[in-house]
């Protein structure tokens, strides 16, 4: 099972999810440019834009120290939204919070648009 909780901040879209261990998931995030006043406009990826989905055990601090990647997401996008493909072989971490964002590389220059907490919780069935 999964839920997800979202808050938009901005530009970025805070979303937490919480993934049963050892689930399959596939989330669609729309893509979303934000005016001067507010307004949001869904944004549709060029052929030339990249994404970044990486999981973390914690988020990168200004100590220098770089956490451990848990996974990177497998993406695709579908209908003009990017989909984050979470394997079952993905979610068998240990039950815990982990730290999650997603970046669009375009016209050279890299925007996180989404990020927050991945709790893996327990699994009851194998």
């Amino acid at each position: 099972m999964v839920s997800v909780s979202e808050q938009t901040m901005g530009n970025i879209l805070y979303t937490n999810i919480s993934l049963t261990r050892g689930d399959d998931c596939t989330l669609v995030m729309p893509i979303y440019t934000v005016s001067a006043d507010g307004t949001k406009t869904e944004y549709t990826p060029t052929g030339s834009d990249t994404f970044a989905i990486t999981v973390r055990v914690a988020p990168i601090e200004n100590s220098g120290t770089t956490p451990a990647v848990v996974f990177s997401g497998s993406t695709a996008i579908v209908d003009g939204k990017l989909n984050w493909n979470i394997s079952h072989t993905n979610s068998t971490q240990n039950v815990g919070k982990y730290y999650w964002d997603a970046q669009i590389t375009t016209g050279g220059k890299i925007y996180t648009f989404y990020q927050g907490i991945l709790n893996i919780t327990p699994e009851v069935t194998t």
